[in-house]
């Protein structure tokens, strides 16, 4: 017999106070334990009964809102964020082209999630860099239904020869190619393999578009 604690619920709102507008909001939440929780135009979170603190923020050019409440079994709490833009940038758009989901190696974050991040932290586009591997993040975006949120115009990879690694920028990923089209880390030449050099490399992602 499993003896089940009942979880306490945490309704999240977000407005924009400049615009009136619902907003994404990155929530970090400190309490019986550590959450970090990106919400899109509001949710209901289930988390275990307690004193909480919790910080909800969406990039540097915003101000943050901060709570204390205690969470009680079986019921449910409200909180309505209102985040001000602070930091106007007219003209601009801000970028990530630095950052790793599941189709890399070395991440186990589901790419949807990620997606969910930049949303949440205020990012205009994003450009996702995962090891070896060539995926297009705009079906994630408007499976998400965030497409009108968050640009995704350029698809990279991190390129891991056996020393260094280095960004390619402009690939188109290919679903019928290996790693969706991302660039060979070796050859065969004769009976054997050998590993690429990375000036093979780069002029391999200049070739094809990089």
């Amino acid at each position: 017999t499993l003896d089940q604690p009942m979880p306490a619920v945490l309704k999240v709102t977000a407005i924009d106070g400049t615009t009136g507008e619902d907003m994404a909001v990155r929530l970090d939440l400190v309490g019986p334990d550590t959450r970090r929780i990106n919400v899109i135009d509001g949710m209901e979170i289930r988390l275990p009964a307690g004193d909480w603190s919790g910080t909800a923020s969406h990039g540097w050019h915003y101000t943050v809102n901060e709570k204390e409440f205690t969470l009680e079994a079986g019921k449910t709490t409200e909180w309505a964020v209102r985040l001000d833009l602070v930091v106007p940038t007219p003209g601009w758009a801000s970028g990530e082209f630095h950052q790793h989901a599941s189709p890399s190696l070395d991440s186990q974050r589901p790419a949807t999630e990620l997606v969910k991040a930049n949303v949440a932290e205020g990012i205009d586009f994003m450009v996702p860099s995962d090891h070896d591997i060539l995926v297009d993040y705009s079906t994630f975006a408007v499976a998400l239904n965030v497409s009108n949120r968050i640009g995704t115009p350029l698809t990279g990879v991190e390129v891991s020869p056996s020393y260094g690694h280095f960004g390619a920028y402009g690939l188109t990923p290919d679903g019928d190619k290996a790693a969706g089209g991302a660039p060979p880390l070796g050859i065969r030449e004769d009976e054997f393999w050998r590993s690429l050099e990375a000036p093979e490399l780069i002029a391999w992602v200049r070739k094809n578009g990089a």
